[in-house]
């Protein structure tokens, strides 16, 4: 029996199937690079039918039952997602949440949950949940991007657990304040106070404590826990300032592009391993922009989504 992995890899190199797939326009097709992020959205499911037009037919079947579906630009990567996981038995993210809420580059928005749970959406990113709330006995969410948690205990809401889903992993809560940044290949759960169980590699469970951050990295399958953390780098955004320790000028770059959706140039070799440490005000990229460069002693230009980082004159 073929593996998830093999069978997905089939799909995806199967002109026919693939012609099929949803982009967002009327052609259908899905870019090479979808198809990467395809196979870190997909969780394990059973083995896919052997034959591509049944697969398909399995597909326009359950696709028969979501009339009403809405692909935006965060969704449009989704539903390509969607297309093989609901072949396999059913996905989530197919089920476009009814409750959806999302942040464009450069915005942070502030939410107060059913339950009284209060969540600072960072930006570039989307939260959401199916249905009526905790209309199963479990307060859900998902999470694509990064936020921020103060959740109200179970204690309040009838033992009702609250779960936070992203691709790859699970994070369980009874009542605490935490931060999850779900950004390209790297999950990370970093705890402010109380306890929560992170759920991930076939349901094996990582108890946190407070000052305590798991990351997990998708392409690796493999998670890591680390004490006694810093946690200003992982939560001090929601005040509008960004938090360095030791940070590469890379690692800035990369953030950069997370939240303000511009690509990084660095016009010296040594400058992406420059180090960052302290603290910087981020409420526009220019300001931020300018934090930085002072004190690095670099210069950083940006036309359009553009910015290359360069070495002063007397540097």
């Amino acid at each position: 029996m073929n593996t998830m992995n093999e069978e997905t890899e089939r799909l995806l190199t199967d002109d026919d199937f693939v012609s099929r797939l949803p982009d967002g326009k009327t052609g259908g097709g899905v870019e090479s690079e979808e198809a990467a992020a395809l196979g870190r959205l997909l969780g394990k499911h059973p083995s896919l039918p052997p034959d591509t037009d049944a697969a398909w037919q399995q597909f326009e079947n359950k696709m028969t039952a979501q009339q009403a579906i809405r692909i935006s630009l965060w969704r449009k990567l989704v539903a390509t997602a969607a297309a093989v996981a609901l072949v396999v038995g059913g996905f989530w993210w197919w089920q476009q949440p009814t409750n959806l809420f999302e942040t464009s580059f450069g915005e942070m928005q502030r939410i107060t949950l059913p339950d009284g749970s209060e969540v600072v959406l960072r930006a570039n990113s989307s939260l959401g949940w199916e249905g009526t709330w905790a209309a199963n006995g479990v307060r859900e969410v998902w999470l694509h991007g990064e936020a921020f948690f103060q959740v109200t205990p179970s204690t309040m809401h009838s033992g009702k657990k609250f779960n936070v889903k992203t691709d790859a992993l699970e994070v369980v809560v009874k009542g605490t304040s935490f931060n999850v940044s779900n950004r390209n290949n790297t999950i990370s759960v970093a705890l402010e106070s109380g306890s929560v169980d992170v759920l991930h590699d076939d349901a094996v469970k990582t108890t946190l404590q407070p000052n305590q951050v798991f990351t997990w990295h998708k392409a690796s399958a493999k998670g890591q826990k680390q004490e006694d953390v810093n946690l200003k780098k992982h939560t001090e955004w929601r005040s509008g300032v960004w938090y360095f320790d030791q940070t590469t000028l890379r690692d800035v770059a990369a953030e950069l592009e997370n939240n303000f959706g511009v690509s990084a140039h660095f016009a010296d070799a040594s400058l992406p391993d420059r180090q960052l440490s302290g603290s910087a005000p981020a409420t526009s990229i220019n300001v931020l922009l300018r934090s930085i460069c002072t004190t690095l002693n670099i210069e950083a230009t940006q036309e359009d989504n553009l910015v290359v980082f360069d070495v002063t004159e007397n540097d």
